[in-house]
């Protein structure tokens, strides 16, 4: 009988011993936006920018970011406006990108389009003086279709791409803090 109590008594703790591992050291603290992958239905946005992109206006466009310090999920509203004197040539589906300024100094793209999502070449006019606006939150089904947010935010600096005008012409992108999650 002692020995069938000796062998509970090692098989427990034995049990215990590997049932803890890992639940015992300290949560990560990171600053790192960790990767949690995008939510069913949806894949990273593949489209790639410069390191370095205008920022707020470039050939008659402006790009405005309100706030530009957020706490999530505090609502952020993102404004395209023409300040030319003429329309300008955009495309019609929205194409937007958040990007998020890494340890390593690179921006990283941190939202996905539904999987099956094509872009399509078709072009609208934004008249002088007409805007065009987005709101969304920064969480998980925080943003408008087609769009998903694919790796967590952590505190950090970002930027708001707009990369809806054809002809091959550059982006435009605004900065904004996040100060907490």
């Amino acid at each position: 009988m002692k020995r069938r109590s000796l062998l509970t008594s090692v098989a427990t703790t034995a049990l215990l011993g590997v049932s803890t591992t890992g639940c015992l050291q300290p949560l990560d603290q990171s600053t790192e936006a960790t990767s949690s992958g995008c939510a069913p239905g949806y894949r990273e946005l593949a489209q790639s920018f410069p390191s370095s992109i205008a920022e707020e206006a470039s050939n008659g466009l402006t790009l405005n970011l309100s706030p530009d310090t957020v706490t999530p999920p505090e609502p952020v509203t993102a404004t395209l406006k023409n300040t030319a004197d003429s329309p300008t040539e955009i495309y019609d589906t929205d194409r937007l990108a958040i990007q998020w300024l890494n340890s390593k100094n690179d921006w990283a793209t941190v939202l996905g389009v539904a999987e099956d999502y094509s872009w399509n070449n078709a072009t609208t006019s934004l008249e002088a003086g007409d805007t065009r606006e987005w709101q969304f939150r920064l969480k998980r089904s925080g943003f408008p279709e087609p769009y998903e947010r694919c790796t967590s935010f952590v505190p950090g600096r970002y930027r708001f791409v707009y990369w809806g005008r054809p002809n091959d012409q550059a982006p435009l992108a605004i900065p904004f803090e996040i100060t907490d999650t």
